[in-house]
């Protein structure tokens, strides 16, 4: 994902009015990758120095510590915002040690449908992946996805991802069959494959709010998020071992829902 295309994404996320708790920005790596998500503040709380946005204050300059995340995230959190619906949290994650990821943990697993976490990353890899895997993430310099994939499956698996909202059950149940008879043969990974799917929904957000016509556009801003979001986390749930079947078509039923 560009620069460009996170804006586009997260300002049809805050027109939508359906904000992901926890927001996860890939590769975020210099001033320029913040100012993206301080314009998104902005667009969510009229003022980037708003009291309900909770910038940490730490003592090390290269660490923020589990005593500071416990008191100025988990145990503030609770309070509700003074004036804004939303209060956000954006955290240096680069600057958060293991003990750390783990304080936020049961935060981030159930956080006041108020509060939102923009975390910035320069390489999410690093991180805990039960911190991942509580996240929606958005990857800057993101290729398409399609790696060594070839272009008659990469075509394929965008077909797909584009009939899922219209199969129905029966037929979306063997749309993910044929996804993992894809992957069986060998013809691409799970990651290629939920790349190309995600980029197909992103795409669509993107045209959707420029005006886009197209069928996967009238679906709407929301209910893309909400596909966009069932695919990352069957590919999480996959990559956790969790079994191919029961993931795509929990995912499916995501998609139509």
């Amino acid at each position: 994902m560009t620069r460009e295309e996170l804006e586009k994404y997260l300002y049809t996320m805050a027109e939508s009015g359906r904000v992901a708790n926890s927001i996860l920005i890939d590769g975020a790596a210099d001033a320029e990758d913040r100012a993206v998500a301080e314009r998104f503040i902005k667009k969510l709380m009229g003022s980037t120095d708003h009291p309900d946005v909770i910038r940490i204050e730490h003592e090390k300059p290269n660490l923020i510590s589990a005593k500071e995340l416990r008191l100025q995230v988990c145990d503030n959190v609770m309070l509700k915002p003074y004036a804004k619906p939303y209060k956000i949290y954006p955290i240096e994650m680069d600057l958060v040690n293991t003990q750390g990821q783990n304080i936020l943990l049961k935060t981030l697993e159930e956080p006041p449908q108020y509060a939102i976490f923009i975390l910035f990353s320069r390489s999410a890899e690093l991180l805990l992946e039960t911190v991942r895997s509580r996240c929606l993430i958005l990857k800057l310099g993101e290729k398409d996805g399609t790696g060594d994939v070839p272009e008659e499956v990469s075509l394929r698996i965008s077909q797909i991802a584009s009939e899922l909202p219209f199969a129905g059950p029966a037929g979306g149940m063997k749309l993910a069959s044929e996804l993992i008879q894809i992957n069986e043969a060998e013809k691409a990974t799970f990651d290629e494959i939920f790349d190309i799917i995600k980029k197909i929904y992103r795409d669509a957000l993107i045209n959707a709010e420029r005006g886009g016509a197209g069928r996967l556009e009238k679906l709407g801003t929301a209910r893309l998020l909400s596909m966009s979001a069932a695919a990352r986390e069957a590919q999480v749930r996959i990559g956790m071992s969790v079994n191919k079947t029961l993931a795509l078509n929990d995912m499916v039923f995501r998609i139509q829902k």
